[in-house]
């Protein structure tokens, strides 16, 4: 059975080959497998994978080249991934890589072997990021939490410098309204902030140099990691649905790689 009569295949084959299509050429690989009784079938799955490959593109690039994107959005995203390091934001690379195999795989569709070999590479990429996801979620125990938190904004806060452009804890102060790890007086262990002062952002109402005149009333009295720890676990069940989605697209690239070379 051929292309039907007027159809855009028809007229692509009848301009360009007289109504003959080669039988080794690309278009008569096409037209052989979309006329096949699993041709749409086939058709659907590659464009399912380009889709989600172009996804992963997309949240690769913002995620690891663009973050003041996803700051815009959401800036606790940016400073949970800053202080505990999720499995899911040190992905990013990996993630653009897995895409592009993906996409690659839907455009040569029509060649088994290449799609098989894109679908393959792809496979063991997301095998990587799940075997990472999984040793994050392995390590969401109360005590590993804590301790990781705790290491990384004491780290961050002697380092922090409001003066030369210094965003993280900026972020967090602001959002979860506090001031410090504990309270305010742990920014004197910041060489800054040694003679007392804190940075603008413990300010209730924030005005530029705040910190410096602000008294006790005028400045968030509680610490940063309570209300830091009770977000980061809510966030749990997001990194086992994004682990589970990465299952869930490993197991099909793998029955498709399956598909392409023993069907």
């Amino acid at each position: 059975q051929g292309p039907e009569f007027g159809s855009l295949a028809s007229s692509y084959q009848s301009h360009f080959y007289g109504g003959n299509t080669p039988s080794g050429g690309w278009f008569a690989c096409c037209q052989r497998r979309g006329m096949s009784d699993g041709g749409g079938g086939c058709c659907c799955c590659s464009i399912f994978f380009f889709i989600v490959g172009a996804l992963f593109i997309a949240l690769g690039v913002i995620f690891g080249y663009y973050p003041d994107v996803v700051v815009s959005i959401e800036p606790a995203v940016y400073y949970n991934s800053s202080f505990i390091q999720l499995g899911f934001f040190q992905l990013d690379k990996l993630m653009i890589a897995a895409g592009v195999f993906m996409c690659l795989a839907s455009i040569v569709r029509c060649s088994e072997c290449c799609t098989a070999f894109f679908h393959v590479l792809a496979f063991i990429i997301i095998i990587v990021c799940i075997v990472i996801m999984s040793i994050t979620v392995s390590d969401f125990n109360n005590k590993a939490i804590s301790d990781k938190i705790e290491i990384n904004m004491k780290k961050e806060l002697q380092e922090f410098d409001d003066k030369t452009g210094g965003r993280l804890w900026s972020y967090i102060q602001q959002d979860l309204q506090c001031c410090g790890v504990f309270n305010s007086s742990d920014w004197l262990d910041n060489k800054y902030y040694a003679n007392g002062t804190v940075p603008d952002s413990c300010c209730k109402n924030v005005t530029s140099s705040c910190g410096e005149t602000a008294g006790p009333d005028d400045i968030f009295p509680d610490g940063c990691l309570t209300f830091f720890e009770d977000q980061i676990f809510s966030y749990f069940w997001l990194v086992v649905m994004l682990l589970s989605c990465l299952c869930v697209i490993g197991g099909l690239l793998i029955c498709s790689c399956c598909f392409q070379v023993c069907g």
